[in-house]
C-alpha cells in the first residue's frame, strides 16, 4: 500500500479514536474536560504529523537522513497548523501530483485536521485565560475570610451562597473544577460567578495559600460526592496545615472511619469538625420542630397520650430517625410506639446488630418504672405496594406521625400522598414528614391540594438550603448550646475531638428544649431552684432518655452497677438500669 494512503488512513483512524475517547470520557466523567482536551490535542497533533509526513518524505527523497528530515519537517508544519500559520497550498500541490483516487481522500483529511486544530488551540488558550482570571481574583482580592470548597456541586453552592450572604467580604474558592458542556455545569459555573468565586482545577489539598491567608481565618469544606476522597483530602490537609490555629476543616462524611481519624489532631491547631449530613438533619428537625411528635399524640384514658409513629424505609435517614425517636419520645405521660417498614428481608437484623439492647425483649415493649419505655416493631421484607402493607396501615392503632425516607424525592412524595389517602379512609390525620432534598419541590408541594381544594397537609425535611446553610454549619445555635452544656463537666477540646461527647451533648440539649416547649414542671428552673417533686420528675425523664439514647449508640448494661464494670471500648455501661437502682450520686447527675 502506498505511503500516502497508509498515512491518510492512520490519520483518519486516529482522529476518529480521539473523538470516540472524548465521547466515552464525557460519559464516564462529565467533569473531565481538561483530560478530554489533552486527548484530542494528542490525537490531532499526531494526525497532522501523519498527513505532512508523505509530503516531506517525497521532498527529501534520496537525501541523507531523509526520514529524520521528513519527520522534523512534518512536526514543524503541524505546529504552524495549530497556530493558524499552516499552509494548505503545499499539501494541495502534493495531493494533485498523486493518483486521483488517493489525492481527494488525502486532501479532504488534511482540510478537516486544519480546521479542527486551531479550534483546539483556541480552547487551550481560553482555558488558560479562565484559569488566569480565577488566579487574579484569588491573588489580589482583599477578603476577611477565605472559604475553600473541594468541589463545585449543588450542595457546595448552597453552602457558599449562604456564607457569602452572611459574610460578603469573604472570598469563596472552588477547587477541582473541570469544564464540560453539560447544562448542569453551565448553571453551576454561572452561580459561582455570581458569588464572585474563584474556580481552580487544582485539588483542594494542593491549593497554594497566599501569604496573608496564613493569618486570617481559612475554612476548608470537603463536600465532594466521593466520601472516600473527602477523607483522603482531609488527611492531606491536616498534614499540611494541622498546626495552624486559624484553619478550620469541615469534613462531610458519615462512616465510622471519619470519626476516628482525627482524634489525635493538635488541640491547639486546626479545628476539625465532621459533619454527618443525615444525623445533622434529623437533629435539626427535632431541635426546631420536635414537639410535633407530641402535639399529634392521641389521647388515652387516665390522661395519657399515645405516640404511634410509622417510618417508611430504614436507609440512612430512616435508621437515624428511628434511633432518635426512641430517646426523643421518652416523656412522662406518653406511650411510644415506633413501627418501621423496609423492603429488605434483613432490615430488622441490621438494626438489631447496631442497637442490640435497644431491641432486646427485656426492654423493647416493656413498661419498667424509671426505665426507657418504647415499643419498636420492624417489618422487614415488606413492600409498600403489597397487600401486607395495606393491612398494616389499616390495623395500626392511633397512627399519629409518619416519616418517609425511601431513597428518592419522587418515591418519598408518592408514598406521602398515598399515606395521606390511606389515613383519610380511617379518619386519621397524622403528621406526615417526607425527605425531599430539592428546595424548589418543597416550596411547591407545601400547600398542594386535591381537585376540591382540600390540602394534603404534607411536610418536608432535607432541603439543601436547610442543611447547607451558614447558620447550621458555621454558627449553629444547637452546637453552641451543646458546647455550653458540655463545659459543665468537660473541656472544649474533648467536645470537638470525640464524637461521643459531641452527640451526647446535642441530644441532651434537644430533649431539654422539648421539656421547655411541653411545659414540664421545673424544666425552666435551675436544678437548685426546683422543688423535690420537680427534681424527681425531671431526673426520671432524663434517665429514661439517657438509657434509650445510650442503647441507640450500641451500649449495653455492664452487668453491675459498680463503676469499675464500665467499659466504653466494649460499649458497656454500669448505669443502664432503672432509675431507682442508681446510687444517689448517679441520680443527681440526671439533673437536666
Amino acid at each position: 500500500m502506498p505511503q500516502i494512503l497508509l498515512c491518510c488512513v492512520l490519520a483518519l483512524l486516529l482522529a476518529a479514536l480521539g473523538l470516540l475517547l472524548r465521547s466515552l470520557r464525557r460519559r464516564s466523567r462529565p467533569s473531565g474536560g481538561n483530560e478530554t482536551l489533552k486527548v484530542l490535542l494528542v490525537c490531532f497533533f499526531t494526525c497532522g504529523i501523519l498527513l505532512h509526513l508523505p509530503m516531506y518524505a517525497a521532498a527529501y527523497a534520496g537525501e541523507h537522513l531523509s526520514w529524520l528530515k521528513a519527520l522534523l519537517g512534518a512536526v514543524h508544519h503541524t505546529l504552524r497548523m495549530f497556530v493558524l500559520d499552516g499552509e494548505l497550498d503545499p499539501i494541495h500541490e502534493f495531493a494533485m501530483s498523486r493518483p486521483a483516487v488517493w489525492s481527494d481522500l488525502y486532501f479532504g483529511a488534511a482540510i478537516v485536521v486544519y480546521l479542527v486544530s486551531p479550534l483546539l488551540t483556541f480552547s487551550v488558550v481560553l482555558s488558560f485565560f479562565k484559569n488566569l482570571s480565577a488566579l487574579w481574583r484569588y491573588a489580589f482580592r482583599r477578603c476577611t475570610e477565605l472559604y475553600v470548597f473541594s468541589e463545585l456541586n449543588e450542595d457546595s453552592l448552597y453552602l457558599a451562597g449562604s456564607i457569602k450572604a452572611a459574610h460578603p467580604k469573604g472570598l469563596v474558592v472552588f477547587t477541582d473544577v473541570y469544564e464540560n458542556e453539560s447544562e448542569e455545569f453551565g448553571e453551576q459555573m454561572a452561580a459561582a460567578h455570581r458569588l464572585g468565586a474563584a474556580c481552580f482545577k487544582t485539588d483542594i489539598a494542593l491549593l497554594r495559600l497566599r501569604r496573608s491567608d496564613r493569618s486570617r481565618p481559612v475554612y476548608f469544606f470537603l463536600l465532594g460526592r466521593d466520601k472516600a476522597e473527602n477523607i483522603h483530602q482531609a488527611v492531606l490537609l491536616t498534614r499540611r496545615w494541622g498546626t495552624r490555629s486559624n484553619m478550620h476543616l469541615y469534613l462531610f462524611a458519615t462512616g465510622a472511619e471519619s470519626e476516628l481519624l482525627f482524634q489525635s489532631a493538635d488541640p491547639h491547631g486546626m479545628r476539625i469538625r465532621r459533619v454527618n449530613e443525615v444525623r445533622s438533619l434529623v437533629q435539626l428537625l427535632l431541635y426546631q420542630q420536635g414537639e410535633k411528635l407530641f402535639e399529634t399524640a392521641a389521647p388515652l384514658p387516665e390522661g395519657r397520650h399515645q405516640i404511634s409513629a410509622l417510618l417508611l424505609g430504614l436507609g440512612q435517614y430512616g435508621t437515624e430517625m428511628l434511633k432518635a425517636l426512641a430517646w426523643f419520645g421518652q416523656m412522662d405521660g406518653y406511650d411510644l410506639r415506633l413501627t418501621a417498614v423496609d423492603a429488605r428481608p434483613n432490615a430488622r437484623e441490621l438494626f438489631t446488630y447496631r442497637c442490640p439492647e435497644l431491641m432486646d425483649r427485656r426492654h423493647n415493649g416493656q413498661r419498667i418504672p424509671g426505665e426507657a419505655q418504647y415499643d419498636i416493631r420492624i417489618h422487614a421484607g415488606m413492600r409498600l405496594e403489597s397487600r401486607e402493607f395495606l393491612e398494616l396501615v389499616q390495623t395500626l392503632p392511633q397512627l399519629t406521625y409518619v416519616f418517609v425516607a425511601l431513597g428518592s424525592d419522587t418515591r418519598n412524595i408518592e408514598a406521602a400522598v398515598r399515606l395521606r389517602e390511606l389515613c383519610q379512609r380511617r379518619g386519621l390525620h397524622p403528621y406526615i414528614l417526607a425527605v425531599v432534598q430539592d428546595p424548589f419541590k418543597t416550596v411547591a408541594l407545601t400547600s398542594v391540594t386535591d381537585y376540591r381544594g382540600t390540602p394534603y397537609d404534607l411536610h418536608f425535611l432535607g432541603a439543601r438550603d436547610m442543611l447547607y446553610s451558614e447558620s447550621n454549619i458555621l454558627h449553629s445555635r444547637l452546637e453552641a448550646e451543646a458546647l455550653t452544656r458540655h463545659l459543665k463537666w468537660g473541656d472544649e477540646d474533648v467536645f470537638w475531638r470525640y464524637e461521643f461527647n459531641y452527640r451526647s451533648s446535642i441530644a441532651s440539649v434537644i430533649h431539654h428544649r422539648l421539656k421547655l416547649r411541653l411545659g414540664v414542671p421545673g424544666a425552666d428552673k435551675p436544678p437548685a431552684e426546683r422543688t423535690e417533686e420537680e427534681k424527681q420528675l425531671l431526673r426520671v425523664i432524663e434517665h429514661r432518655r439517657w438509657n434509650a439514647y445510650m442503647r441507640t449508640e450500641g451500649y449495653c448494661y455492664s452487668g453491675s452497677t459498680d463503676p469499675a464494670s464500665r467499659n466504653d471500648l466494649g460499649k458497656l455501661h454500669n448505669c443502664l438500669v432503672p432509675f431507682d437502682e442508681l446510687s444517689e450520686k448517679e441520680k443527681a447527675k440526671d439533673d437536666d
